[in-house]
């Protein structure tokens, strides 16, 4: 017999914060990817607009937000989650509820 013992699998530290960490990078592309089909357009304009390059909707999912120059910071992750859900809402047609600051996604 060649396995007296049961085969066990030892799980290494940097094994287990990769595990954990794949659902959120697979959320952030995710999200990316739908960022980049949303377009909006401001009253008076004739043609709708992609968001900004810098997606302050990813913010939620890293730990330090990047915004573009003039944007203000959202450093709070119950503001962020809120903006996203906002955006989400208008996406499929609802009133938002609050922090959605779609002046400076265009």
């Amino acid at each position: 017999m060649l396995w007296p013992r049961p085969v066990s699998v030892l799980l290494t530290q940097r094994l287990v914060c990769s595990l954990l960490a794949a659902p959120i990078i697979l959320d952030l592309v995710l999200l990316a990817e739908l960022t980049t089909r949303i377009k909006m357009k401001k009253d008076g304009q004739t043609e709708a607009q992609p968001f900004h390059p810098v997606a302050v909707l990813l913010s939620y999912l890293t730990k330090a937000p990047l915004v573009p120059p003039g944007t203000p910071v959202v450093n709070a992750l119950a503001k962020q989650r809120s903006m996203l859900e906002n955006v989400m809402r208008a996406c499929i047609g609802l009133q938002p509820e609050n922090n959605m600051q779609m002046e400076f996604k265009v």
